[in-house]
């Protein structure tokens, strides 16, 4: 289905993606995936990251309820939101390195990281490269390479 896509995407985005060392607390803390808003997986993403590791981490999902608590957060799932409610995510997330995803219109124009997208019916995504520098984080070439690039307005 096409969340089972979208939450494959979201492992290989931990996979392909380096966060700075202070990022974490220890050396033995997960890679953290936080889902606000609407969370269109169900049980699919925990299933889909289930004792697998990405940059020699185990994994994890956390159901966030407000933007006060994406603290510790390392990729950021914005399910349904309003625009208003996106901007004021990706304000609070600012310059953290915190990798924000989403599947809302004009998110990578709204300052958001990486976009899904379905064209012709196929799961694609989009990636603001400018976004995700200012945050600290860094994307492989490999990731790049399958990605539609958005440039900041």
């Amino acid at each position: 289905t096409e969340y089972d896509v979208k939450a494959a995407f979201l492992f290989n985005f931990a996979r392909f993606v380096t966060w700075p060392d202070s990022a974490f607390a220890n050396a033995d803390e997960r890679l953290v995936i936080g889902v606000i808003g609407k969370d269109p997986f169900g049980p699919i993403l925990r299933e889909t990251i289930q004792d697998k590791m990405a940059q020699n981490r185990s994994l994890t999902v956390r159901n966030i309820e407000s933007s006060k608590d994406i603290r510790g957060c390392h990729i950021l799932f914005v399910g349904a939101a309003t625009r208003e409610d996106v901007s004021k995510i990706v304000s609070q997330v600012g310059e953290n390195p915190v990798l924000t995803v989403s599947e809302q219109d004009h998110f990578c124009q709204l300052g958001g990281m990486v976009n899904f997208v379905l064209v012709s019916r196929r799961v694609r995504f989009e990636i603001n490269p400018h976004a995700v520098e200012r945050s600290g984080l860094s994307v492989s070439s490999r990731l790049l390479k399958l990605a539609r690039i958005v440039e900041d307005p």
